[in-house]
């Protein structure tokens, strides 16, 4: 998962990752006994819970949210860091991953997406490779000559923070957030001053600007794509008929293998192949994936070929079913949250 800038000490407005070009790489924000971040897999699910895997669609992520997704470590050792340093600190505490789908990523021209998590309190930025983007809509980044952190155009409050992007035609776009209540606004100003709003919700995937993204390209935006609890990633592109694990194949770039353990991979209904690469397998017509979830629910996930929309059906031990349909442009918990 990709790092992300929220404001604290410099030290840790420091990102290590980026969700496309290393897909496994995760933030991690530490603060003993309140809030600690670092990597886990969620606990196990309730029947009940899991039949609502879809709920979250058309909703907020909120902070409250995110409390319930913590789990508590005994015994660790980490590297806390500041301003000073880093000191090894042995102990107690609590522990989350932050997925894509707790927010709403937003995908450039180049076809790379950045992520708001409000609850986290941040956002993602841009590689260094994509540093003439990042300038262009006012991306957060770190300077290559300096090493420093540069905010660009982002903002940031004890209550939230905001964006604010320059898209053609003089339209400037403002994307605010709130860390409590888990709510992203979009807002665009036009020069005649007219302005038109919207608001975004936890899984929602769009275009930073408008029209700019090849329809041919095998983008976040046209994809159905399913968080594990690690950070990996899988997208379904069913228009296509297509499927990755990790890293989407963005232009002119190399896209990393996305390598899972044996372990994670058999668990959640992947193939393995001989170099340790991750595969979800498809049909000509289309496919479908199958998943054994905590309480024995089995979830299939299925889509035909050519189709706008991915069908998830969670069918219970006692034979309660529930089926909906996710459009494409939207990012969902495989495991679904507490």
């Amino acid at each position: 998962m990709s790092d992300f800038i929220a404001p604290v000490d410099d030290a840790l407005l420091r990102l290590r990752a980026d969700l496309h070009v290393a897909a496994r790489r995760r933030v991690r924000r530490r603060r003993l006994e309140r809030l600690v971040v670092a990597t886990i897999a969620l606990a196990a699910l309730g029947a009940a819970t899991a039949l609502a895997a879809s709920s979250w669609l058309g909703r907020n992520f909120t902070a409250a949210d995110l409390e319930r997704q913590y789990t508590v470590v005994t015994d660790d050792r980490w590297l806390q860091c500041g301003g000073d340093g880093c000191v090894k600190k042995t102990g107690t505490h609590k522990q989350v991953e932050i997925l894509p789908a707790m927010g709403v990523s937003f995908v450039l021209p180049s076809g790379f997406a950045v992520t708001i998590v409000p609850a986290a309190g941040g956002i993602g930025p841009l590689p260094t490779f994509l540093d003439a983007e990042r300038a262009r809509y006012g991306l957060p980044g770190i300077d290559r000559a300096s090493g420093k952190f540069t905010r660009g155009s982002v903002e940031f409050t004890k209550i939230g923070g905001s964006w604010i992007a320059d898209l053609p035609d003089g339209v400037k776009r403002t994307i605010a957030w709130r860390r409590e209540t888990g709510s992203i606004s979009l807002t665009d100003r036009s020069p005649d001053g007219s302005t038109l709003e919207r608001d975004l919700h936890a899984g929602d995937v769009v275009p930073l600007v408008p029209d700019s993204i090849d329809p041919r390209a095998h983008t976040l935006e046209k994809a159905v794509t399913f968080d594990l609890p690690s950070g990996a990633r899988v997208h379904i592109f069913p228009t296509f008929n297509a499927t990755y694990v990790g890293a989407l194949p963005l232009p002119a770039q190399p896209r990393p293998a996305q390598t899972l353990p044996r372990t994670e991979a058999e668990r959640y209904g992947l193939t393995v192949t001989s170099d340790s690469q991750a595969l979800l397998s498809i049909r000509r017509d289309g496919g479908k994936w199958h998943v054994v979830l905590d309480a024995g629910v089995e979830r299939t996930i299925s889509w035909n070929a050519g189709d706008d929309k991915v069908t998830i059906r969670d069918r219970r031990s006692d034979g309660a079913t529930r089926e909906q349909r996710v459009p494409l442009g939207h990012e969902l918990p495989l495991v679904p949250f507490r």
